[in-house]
């Protein structure tokens, strides 16, 4: 284990036996079946779950978090075809060590300063309300995701980093990152390599991944947000050709969110929208991607905290680019994917949550060699 976390290992051991530290220790626990219905390259059922347990340190020193994830079960994506990921849970089958990290805040708590293993979705380009969604499009977003090496520092691979956060104004902050530039190092995705978690491999050939991001609230009640985003991957001296042809590719993007309309016992009408441009797009990766939806708070006062949301998700590939048939006779033209989501969450027993969903998948894979695939799913999860 490279020196690096040795040092976060020995703060989290330091911070456990002082008695000026503050534990947390929280999980989430969440399992799945998702059903193509139809269409997509075949019909088919997909069972899955993941489990997340963490431990968080709160000492003057500052903060601590480390955190393990389990995942098993089947990919709907195998039944269905798609790029988008109909699931975000899914993932390579694993027992893993996953976030790992120090957090240290200066000048007078305005400065944050993160490194260790991180993830970069869980800080930026977030849309808060899209979390309520199944489809991976809703989370670290296509633009992102499809456009770097491996998906860049996101679920389920985090990646050596370093986050500093500066806050401007009592409602506005800048934040950037920098991380290894391929979270599974190996440009294939290998998931052996990165089996559990604590394989990490800084090298000219993988380069790195950089974002910044600048977040502002809307109103004095902070009823939401705006914010504006760059994020660039480079591969310096690249002896691979995967790396080099994936070299210095970019992006830009904007995000929005907020409350559209207040009713009585805690009732709202909610809205999000994100675009991403990627001038410099190539092969099998989108020029523009956008997402956004409605999410509605407390649908019925006899059930606690329950959402209802549609949301849809659209991304195009570039012009002139060909997927060669199985057959080897037709070139299929790439052109775009699509996903809109409808889905509905409350609570049961007051510890468990309970999410039916439905989603409509046009051109699965970028291309019409597929039928448009109607996906059913039911998700039950708990947090503790």
């Amino acid at each position: 284990m490279c020196f690096i976390y040795r040092i976060i290992l020995g703060v989290v051991f330091t911070s456990l036996v002082s008695a000026q530290s503050f534990v947390q220790i929280n999980g989430n626990i969440i399992m799945e079946s998702m059903t193509n219905i139809s269409g997509g390259i075949k019909t088919g059922k997909a069972i899955s779950g993941v489990g997340e347990f963490g431990v968080e340190i709160n000492h003057k020193f500052g903060q601590v978090k480390a955190s393990t994830l389990y995942l098993n079960g089947e990919s709907p994506s195998k039944f269905i075809g798609d790029r988008f990921g109909a699931s975000n849970i899914d993932g390579y089958n694993s027992f893993r060590l996953y976030e790992i990290w120090v957090e240290k805040h200066l000048l007078n708590q305005t400065l944050s300063i993160r490194f260790g293993s991180l993830i970069a979705d869980a800080e930026f380009s977030v849309n808060d309300l899209g979390g309520l969604f199944i489809n991976s499009s809703f989370g670290w977003p296509a633009y992102i995701s499809a456009n770097t090496v491996n998906t860049g520092p996101a679920y389920f691979v985090t990646a050596p980093g370093i986050r500093i956060k500066q806050q401007l104004k009592e409602n506005q902050f800048f934040q950037f990152g920098i991380y290894d530039g391929d979270p599974f190092d190996h440009f294939d995705g290998d998931e052996k390599i990165t089996a559990h978690g604590n394989h990490w491999e800084l090298s000219k050939d993988q380069g790195i991944f950089s974002i910044g991001e600048w977040v502002s609230f809307i109103g004095a009640k902070n009823l939401g947000t705006i914010k504006l985003g760059s994020w660039k991957y480079t591969s310096f001296d690249s002896s691979s050709l995967y790396y080099q042809n994936a070299r210095d590719r970019y992006g830009f993007y904007f995000s929005s969110e907020s409350k559209l309309k207040s009713f009585g016992s805690n009732q709202s009408i909610n809205g999000f929208f994100r675009a991403g441009w990627s001038p410099n797009s190539i092969q099998n990766t989108y020029t523009i991607a956008i997402d956004g939806g409605i999410t509605i708070q407390n649908v019925f006062e006899s059930l606690k905290d329950d959402s209802f949301g549609i949301g849809f998700a659209f991304a195009k590939i570039p012009d002139q680019v060909y997927l060669q048939s199985v057959e080897e006779i037709l070139l299929i033209p790439l052109d775009y994917e699509c996903a809109i989501e409808c889905t509905y969450q409350f609570q049961f027993m007051n510890y468990i949550t309970i999410q039916p969903d439905l989603q409509w998948i046009l051109h699965p894979g970028g291309s019409a060699i597929n039928e448009n695939a109607f996906v059913g799913s039911i998700r039950i999860s708990h947090s503790f």
